[in-house]
């Protein structure tokens, strides 16, 4: 299974089921899955699960930090059509907590974000490339609970995915490194557009 977590400063983008942090790698997490297969093969692969993560300390422009968090999230692969390829659905709410390591203060952004396949893209060389769009913003509180900026919007962003030869089975699927890419800016009205977020984190922790 692939995942990936993602800051457009418009909206935050994730993909079941690695849960990450903004700004760095990822840090995949164990998921509680559903998985069936009806003679139909709608909905090919489903599931919810609860993740609670800490990753690793890192540098954000020269002040240390630290990220938590804790996501609920609902996914469902459906094959439509005569397409090999089943579609994609999430849905995903929950907090990401910002902690700068200096101060002790925390950034936390509160978020509910849904996502769907736009395209897929059979390549012809053993990958497909994913054009996903996802909707929906979060609420960002400072260190001392007072809500402080919005980030609001739709986005469009793409990914090319090796799918080891099993196309209608997403499980064995995993996103080319490097890949991942922005089709189309976020089209809210952000409060984030144009800040530096490591320049935000001390702002708000100080």
């Amino acid at each position: 299974m692939f995942g990936y977590w993602h800051h457009f400063g418009g909206i935050t983008v994730r993909r079941s089921v690695i849960a990450g942090a903004v700004f760095t790698a990822g840090i995949a997490s164990a998921a509680s899955l559903a998985a069936s297969t009806p003679a139909t093969a709608d909905p090919i692969y489903q599931g919810h699960f609860h993740d609670v993560f800490t990753g690793a300390p890192y540098d954000c422009e020269g002040t240390p930090a630290q990220n938590s968090g804790d996501e609920y999230i609902n996914f469902v692969y459906n094959l439509r059509g005569s397409s090999p390829f089943p579609i994609y659905r999430e849905s995903t709410h929950g907090t990401l907590v910002m902690t700068n390591l200096n101060t002790g203060g925390t950034f936390t952004d509160v978020f509910a974000v849904t996502s769907n396949d736009h395209t897929i893209i059979d390549n012809g060389n053993g990958t497909i490339t994913d054009t996903i769009s996802s909707s929906g913003g979060s609420r960002f509180y400072d260190a001392h609970g007072n809500f402080v900026l919005k980030d609001p919007g739709t986005v469009r962003y793409a990914v090319d995915i090796n799918y080891h030869g099993t196309p209608g089975d997403p499980r064995n699927w995993v996103v080319v490194p490097g890949s991942f890419r922005l089709v189309k800016p976020s089209t809210g009205n952000s409060d984030l557009s144009g800040l530096d977020f490591c320049a935000l984190l001390v702002k708000y922790t100080s």
